[in-house]
């Protein structure tokens, strides 16, 4: 939610994590861990390329709300989550999922414990844990 473009490096297909967003404030990330250095996946270098805009200063928030401020995640999953939910079939979860959800997701397609932990900013132990 806190994401911006300057923390995206598109020629390299790169992200940096270097801000944890919570409460409508931007403060450093929970562990040494969440700080990190991300490759990204060619269709997601492909989207963000796409939606990017033209002038976009390193502060602009990657994803606004329709007047450009930072995306508040209360009435973000009031006005939009459930419903978004509801029409695709998905069971209803907290926004917060999402990490679970794509750990849960990549583990099943194969993906190495250790190199998944490092690309979330989380241990291999808290993985198996949860």
């Amino acid at each position: 939610m806190g994401l911006r473009w300057g923390a995206v490096d598109l020629r390299h297909g790169r992200l940096k994590v270097r801000v944890s967003r919570t409460l409508g404030e931007d403060n450093p990330p929970k562990t040494v861990k969440s700080a990190r250095e991300i490759t990204l996946l060619p269709e997601v270098v492909a989207v963000l390329r796409a939606a990017k805009p033209l002038h976009a200063a390193v502060n602009t928030f990657v994803f606004p709300t329709q007047a450009g401020t930072p995306l508040d995640e209360e009435r973000f999953v009031e006005k939009h989550w459930h419903r978004g939910l509801r029409g695709t079939d998905v069971r209803p979860r907290k926004f917060y999922a999402t990490r679970h959800t794509f750990i849960s997701v990549a583990l099943t397609k194969g993906a190495n414990l250790k190199w998944l932990a490092d690309y979330c900013g989380t241990s291999v132990e808290m993985i198996e844990k949860h």
